[in-house]
């Protein structure tokens, strides 16, 4: 029973973060020392469900980027970077290990893609 349990665990979590091939965690984001994108969401939030399949487009549009994806609807699935200070969510940041700077894209431009994709090109780019 418990291997069934744990089997059904990582297939959600890899179903829900399927649409990501550079899905990592924060700390191993952090060890690439290279500027990564953190991406908060839940399941169970109205607007990250409107949102999430915008973002999916997007990323895979932007080839290799590397994504950080805490998703608050899998507690098994928080770490470090779960402690970003977000009132709300869907919350994007753009995170650059090296200058140790985190960057919240504004909520305005999510649903914009051209503007949401130039914000977060530009703050990759930085």
């Amino acid at each position: 029973m418990k291997k069934i349990i744990i089997t059904a665990a990582i297939i959600l979590l890899t179903i829900n973060n399927a649409y990501c091939a550079n899905y990592m965690t924060c700390e191993q984001a952090m060890n690439t020392g290279k500027p990564f994108v953190l991406y908060l969401h839940s399941n169970t939030c109205y607007a990250c469900k409107q949102f999430t399949p915008i973002f999916a487009k997007i990323m895979d549009t932007m080839g290799s980027q590397n994504v950080v994806d805490i998703n608050y609807s899998y507690p098994q699935a928080k770490n470090v970077c779960s402690s970003a200070e977000t009132r709300t969510i869907p919350a994007v940041y753009v995170v650059n290990p090296q200058k140790r700077t985190r960057s919240k894209i504004n909520f305005e431009t999510y649903y914009d893609e051209i503007t949401f994709k130039n914000s977060l090109t530009n703050l990759l780019n930085q």
